[in-house]
């Protein structure tokens, strides 16, 4: 949903300061990531983690938007499959720096503005009408839900704004103008060789005592340390009662009232038979 902030970016001071905090606040977390590093967040951008399950999402929407542009077949190169990975990282860091400037600014939008929106998006109409369960289905089929799409249509919204005050604010020279076509028009050739691995599978003999050797060697790295996650709640008398003003008259009050509430004539039950 992002993409749009590219593509209608025309301002050279909005390209700018998108582009200058991102790789402040987030070019470490890239590194850490990309080389294996075992976190429990994917990156940390000015403090805030975006978590690991965050960028699997993200991911495995990108993946689908791809298989759909290249009609299932995507390339399997390892190449392609790491840019992949690094775009949506940056997609991840500019959407949180890009975040963090609209809260900063007090960008909102309200949930009148968000429902009407959505109502008129294409996607979601049936016979020209908004139609409900074609909302609910198009958003499952993204993997979402409808509360996690609708905070993430908000946000989009209130970044369309910011990003439309600065571009609508900015000035910019024709020598500028002509660069930054030069660079969106620009096209690349590259060449590359690919190395299929069943290709040379044929070539190999591996022994099980081979096999046996080499595990024992390198045992280490096919063992990972036990861990158990826990959460928990701690709930201390001390500590809920000590700041809890107690009043004696209130208490025995208190427990009058309740010894009366619960005080009855004694009942006496006989049976007999005649």
């Amino acid at each position: 949903m992002l993409q749009s902030i590219h593509d209608k970016a025309k301002g050279i001071l909005g390209i700018i300061i998108v582009a200058f905090l991102a790789l402040v606040f987030g070019l470490w977390g890239i590194g850490d990531y990309l080389t294996g590093a075992t976190e429990k967040f994917a990156v940390k951008v000015d403090g805030v983690e975006i978590s690991q399950s965050q960028f699997e999402d993200a991911l495995a929407r990108q993946r689908q938007r791809m298989e759909e542009m290249f009609r299932g077949k995507l390339p399997d190169s390892p190449v392609f499959q790491q840019r992949m990975k690094e775009q949506v990282l940056d997609q991840l860091i500019t959407r949180q720096v890009i975040q963090k400037m609209v809260i900063d600014e007090g960008y909102r939008v309200a949930d009148v503005v968000l429902a009407q929106k959505i109502k008129h998006m294409e996607a979601f109409q049936q016979d020209g009408a908004f139609d409900n369960k074609s909302y609910q289905a198009v958003v499952e089929s993204q993997g979402m839900t409808v509360r996690e799409f609708e905070n993430l249509y908000r946000s989009d919204l209130a970044v369309q704004q910011l990003q439309d005050a600065v571009t609508r604010s900015s000035i910019i020279g024709k020598t500028e103008l002509t660069i930054i076509n030069q660079i969106q028009q620009q096209n690349r050739d590259i060449n590359y060789l690919q190395f299929e691995d069943i290709n040379y599978l044929s070539e190999v003999d591996v022994s099980e005592d081979e096999i046996k050797d080499y595990f024992e060697r390198n045992g280490s790295r096919y063992m990972y340390p036990e861990m158990v996650s826990i959460s928990y709640v701690e709930l201390s008398a001390d500590n809920l009662t000590k700041n809890i003003p107690v009043d004696e008259v209130a208490v025995r009050q208190m427990y009058d009232d309740y010894a009366a509430s619960i005080a009855s004539k004694e009942l006496r039950k006989a049976s007999h038979i005649l």
